[in-house]
């Protein structure tokens, strides 16, 4: 029986340290103290959410950017492309008009020689 006195005790002090405890979790300063860590965490989650979300519109607006730079050095490509294609045909312009020229002045010589110019 000694040992049911002993743990009646036992009891006891665990029942009057639950109630303390009881006690403390239902006062004001205890529900603070509490929600100070949440509050900061809480606040810590908010301003990585706005982080977040501003690393997100950045790299929607750099992939837009990075889209119209890519359209633009395709028009720019093309542009060249054409200009090359113009180039060789006024090179090919200018061979003929310089053949052209050259018989020209071949037949003009020809022709001096045969009526006794000197050109």
């Amino acid at each position: 029986m000694a040992s049911n006195g002993s743990s009646s005790t036992v009891v006891g002090k665990m029942q009057s340290s639950l109630d303390r405890v009881r006690r403390q979790l239902s006062s004001t300063s205890t529900r603070h103290l509490l929600q100070g860590p949440l509050l900061k965490r809480s606040d810590t989650l908010r301003e990585s959410e706005e982080k977040a979300k501003l690393l997100v519109e950045e790299r929607d607006r750099l992939l837009t950017e990075r889209d119209s730079a890519l359209q633009e050095a395709q028009v720019w490509r093309s542009k060249l492309g054409k200009a090359r294609g113009n180039a060789v045909i006024l090179e090919a312009a200018v061979v003929r008009a310089e053949e052209k020229a050259r018989c020209v002045y071949n037949c003009v010589e020809r022709v001096c020689v045969y009526l006794n110019f000197h050109v």
